[in-house]
């Protein structure tokens, strides 16, 4: 069962702790019962629903030795759909001593069909709890029930305060005000801050407000409609910026739901990897023979454990292939810049050191911002069309979301590499041959990362081979489609979501382009295997 989200917070209730726990319990009933009830029974009680079976279990706890009182509530749904199981759960758990009273709220799904679309936001139960008088707060920072605007003069305070607070475990969403047009950007706020309410804090930026952070977080900051996620890692010159994910504001004008989908599952993720405080585990402690958190958890433990062991040797192929590849590029570096050195223009090779932000971007945020940048830079050797995207919203919300974008992109720019290489030096070979060339461009020419084919079983089988029935120019087949076997493996990992990229080479024929029929998860593409 995977964690979907991990909302936390601790207060010290104006009322008292017995006092808190007691209106824990009866908010919990009350949203886990529509209303219908304000108590329940300790243990296990079935609740009457029209679309799903719904079990809520109750129970107190105590650890004399901690003097700790707390109070759980597990909530489990389960629901039918076309064949499709799902499973829901929502586990409450508060506990309280010395007047502070520590509270998590945990999401949780399983379902039979794992590439299925999930929207992901907080339970609402998370709202009835927060409405208990108090003063709730995650680490030092306090818990934000709608967007906080931030005026220019601010903008020190949000750096120093809040970005940049040393051990920050609360993510911070930073919203912008586009340079023109696209009045919704604070409606999209709003939205987003209802849905990550309790895992993450929303601030909004008009445009006087956004240069002034751009001029102190320069390539970090946020601005012109983009909205930026700062996780937990530090802020500083040298950060790592694609820790800090930036979502630029083209996608959300084209698909403004999912893109809200995107931001709310990447800060979702990052709540999820935090460890609840040391007062809860008396939900789990050794030894204790009622119902606890620990039996509920194993089956999400094994999981995680065996994705983990499974992708070991995948990373470590990918990891080797990376530094072989490192050391070819850098022995390329050496004899460009010898060559221009014996020409007279060293300078060319040290000034085109950095990006300047005008032509091909080095990095990408995910998958779908490699498709815009192929759509715009590339079109000169390749075709991409609209059609040829499928699920990139699954893959956008994925934890590898940023890694898979850009080794995306790498393979969108390496074919068109290969198209322009055979356009204007008449290079004799495949694709396959020109990445196992060794230029620098190129992909990895290994079974593990390009097919320049599919099995006969594949082929043979309609249900597999009507999958690879693709969109292409009209210049290529008169009828807009033809087969496409020849695709980038752009990760082995990652079960049915592991991307793929179909492509027809048509370098040789009328159009001299490579033309992308297919790119999305392996699910959408499915073979003997899957």
């Amino acid at each position: 069962m995977s964690v979907l989200s991990r909302i936390q917070w601790y207060d010290r209730p104006t009322d008292g702790i017995a006092r808190y726990l007691s209106d824990a319990r009866t908010r919990v009933t009350a949203w886990a019962t529509d209303g219908a009830r304000t108590n329940l029974p300790d243990g296990e009680s079935l609740i009457p629903m029209a679309d799903r079976e719904r079990t809520v279990s109750l129970r107190p706890v105590s650890d004399d030795v901690r003097a700790l009182d707390g109070v759980e509530g597990i909530v489990r749904d389960r629901m039918t759909d076309a064949g499709t199981i799902t499973r829901w759960t929502v586990v409450v758990r508060a506990a309280g001593d010395d007047g502070r009273v520590n509270v998590m709220v945990e999401n949780r799904l399983e379902t039979t069909d794992p590439t299925g679309p999930v929207r992901i936001e907080r339970p609402r139960v998370v709202d009835d709890l927060l409405a208990i008088p108090g003063k709730p707060r995650f680490g030092a920072l306090p818990l934000l029930s709608a967007p906080e605007p931030v005026p220019a003069g601010a903008v020190p305070i949000l750096v120093n305060e809040v970005l940049r607070l040393p051990g920050r475990l609360l993510p911070v969403i930073v919203c912008t005000q586009p340079e023109r047009g696209d009045d919704a950007w604070l409606e999209r706020a709003h939205r987003i801050a209802e849905r990550t309410r309790g895992f993450a804090n929303v601030f909004t930026l008009d445009r006087s407000a956004a240069g002034a952070l751009c001029a102190r977080l320069g390539n970090l900051a946020a601005h012109n409609g983009c909205v930026r996620i700062y996780s937990q890692a530090p802020l500083d010159p040298g950060s790592d910026g694609l820790r800090h994910r930036c979502f630029p504001p083209d996608p959300f004008r084209l698909s403004p739901d999912a893109d809200i989908d995107r931001v709310v599952a990447t800060a979702a993720a990052l709540s999820a990897r935090l460890s609840a405080p040391p007062a809860l585990t008396v939900f789990s402690s050794p030894g204790r023979t009622d119902d606890g958190a620990a039996s509920d958890r194993v089956p999400a433990l094994e999981t995680d454990l065996s994705e983990a062991l499974s992708r070991i040797d995948v990373l470590s192929d990918e990891l080797e292939e990376r530094d072989n590849e490192v050391n070819r590029l850098h022995g390329h570096l050496d004899r460009l810049r010898e060559e221009l050195e014996r020409a007279g223009m060293a300078h060319l090779y040290w000034g085109a050191k950095d990006d300047p932000g005008t032509g091909l971007p080095d990095t990408v945020q995910d998958i779908e911002e490699a498709v815009l940048a192929a759509q715009f830079y590339l079109t000169d050797y390749l075709r991409l069309p609209d059609k040829a995207k499928r699920g990139l919203d699954r893959l956008a919300t994925a934890p590898q979301a940023v890694v898979w974008g850009n080794t995306a992109w790498r393979g969108l720019r390496s074919l068109a590499a290969y198209a322009r290489h055979r356009t204007e030096d008449h290079f004799q070979g495949g694709f396959w041959e020109w990445c196992d060339a060794g230029f620098p461009e190129s992909w990895p020419a290994t079974d593990k990362k390009l097919s320049m084919s599919e099995s006969e079983t594949v082929q043979n089988t309609p249900k597999f081979n009507n999958r690879r029935l693709l969109p292409v120019s009209t210049d290529v087949d008169r009828t807009g489609r033809t087969y496409m076997y020849s695709h980038l493996k752009v990760a082995e990992g990652g079960s049915d979501l592991a991307p793929r990229i179909y492509f027809y080479d048509d370098t040789h024929g009328n159009t001299g382009k490579i033309h992308i029929g297919f790119i999305g998860p392996h699910y959408l593409m499915p073979n003997t295997k899957s």
